[in-house]
């Protein structure tokens, strides 16, 4: 009997210590829907200012949920694509009308000046012809006697050959290979770098309540205050006046007091790329010297665009954010990432809505929820080995007064 009464409260320990372990998976506090998916594909998941100010700071809560109940796997990324650090725009490649020919289509918008191709690992010499065409029909030469060395890449399957030609805005571009009774290298891939000086995309949080004092140490303090604590990574100041100003400012954090990051005000340099800064807080510490004190009509702030990219297959699809105790998910479509050629169709998340009931602390000092948690289990396993023992040191009583009997 007693021996039943111990496997009984060996389950009953485990299964608490079960549903202990699930919560601190599962209890996520905000649910927003994205929009039905009707065709399978790559996807953008926008993560808006809102949905950012839910998360913790390091967006490890984030995830996916299916029409089934299951996490979809995702990348998070802020950029895209690159290639060497730069973005590459990829060109349709169409089958030739021969073995040794390959067609593209420009789908740069404009005259390039090189062809990046990529052609599968050879130790063999090939030459090629280049030429372009405005109609697919009538061709004319580019360049000629285009010779291709043997390259073999060790970390890849394929190597990537640049093609310089003159400037040429044609819609089609042919490669032909001169060499006769031989077989082609393959090329399954093409396109060209393209240069975005500056266009770091940013998308603008929702505006700050701006206050200011002038103090007598010839200081002014600029607080801007937000609504929930926003990811600030980009300043722009509206300044009234003086007319003629250069001042310096300190940006102070109230989560991190002791970080330092210094602005040059001038009507020249009124707009700021600054350290990732989640908070609900700021605030301008400027130096005015002898002057008299700027006047700030208004500030506007914005984080870098970020998103989750991820496969979608038709069905309906919800984001969930804001657990204290998720981890950063591991997901194998990260070596997949690079595959995808062409930006994928964006989707912006509907309106975050609260369905649980955790505590949502995204920028807290310091988090005691986990040491809360591992307390209760502890204290569980504690009184799991009291009673054990307990019950085991009682069995042999038992059993000398049955054999008595």
């Amino acid at each position: 009997m007693k021996r039943k009464k111990l496997f009984n409260s060996l389950l009953l320990s485990g299964m608490l210590l079960c549903f202990l372990q699930g919560k601190t998976q599962d209890s996520f506090a905000f649910r927003a829907s994205l929009d039905t998916i009707e065709k399978a594909g790559f996807y953008r998941i926008i993560l808006t200012p809102g949905i950012i100010a839910r998360c913790k700071e390091d967006l490890s809560d984030l995830r996916i949920l299916d029409g089934h109940g299951q996490f979809t796997s995702y990348v998070l990324k802020s950029d895209f694509p690159s290639l060497d650090g730069e973005s590459f725009i990829e060109f349709p490649v169409l089958p030739g009308d021969s073995a040794g020919e390959v067609k593209m289509s420009n789908w740069s918008g404009g005259a390039i000046h090189s062809l990046l191709v990529f052609i599968n690992n050879n130790s063999v010499w090939r030459n090629w012809t280049l030429s372009g065409s405005d109609d697919g029909k009538k061709w004319f030469v580019i360049r000629e006697h285009i010779q291709v060395e043997p390259r073999v890449s060790g970390n890849t399957d394929h190597t990537i050959e640049t093609i310089d030609f003159p400037a040429s805005s044609y819609r089609y571009f042919r490669i032909t290979q001169e060499d006769k009774g031989v077989l082609p290298l393959r090329i399954y891939r093409a396109g060209v770098r393209a240069h975005h000086a500056g266009s770091r995309r940013y998308r603008q949080t929702p505006a700050p309540a701006i206050s200011q004092k002038d103090s007598s140490n010839h200081h002014s303090y600029v607080t801007l205050t937000f609504d929930e604590p926003y990811l600030v990574e980009y300043l722009d100041l509206d300044i009234k006046g003086p007319k003629l100003y250069k001042r310096k400012a300190r940006i102070l954090v109230r989560e991190t007091p002791y970080r330092d990051e210094w602005l040059s005000i001038d009507p020249a340099s009124h707009t700021f790329e600054i350290p990732s800064i989640k908070t609900r807080t700021i605030t301008l510490d400027i130096d005015n010297e002898d002057n008299a004190p700027l006047v700030i009509g208004k500030v506007e702030t914005s984080q870098l665009e970020r998103y989750l990219l991820t496969w979608l297959e038709p069905g309906k699809y919800h984001l969930l954010a804001g657990s204290l105790q998720a981890q950063t998910p591991r997901y194998d479509l990260k070596y997949f990432v690079d595959t995808v050629s062409r930006e994928p169709a964006e989707i912006v998340p509907g309106i975050l809505e609260a369905v649980s009931s955790p505590a949502m602390a995204p920028v807290a000092a310091s988090d005691h929820s986990g040491v809360w948690l591992w307390s209760i289990i502890l204290v569980v396993l504690a009184f799991l080995v009291f009673f054990s023992l307990k019950m085991l040191k009682a069995i042999p009583g038992d059993q000398q007064k049955e054999n008595k009997q």
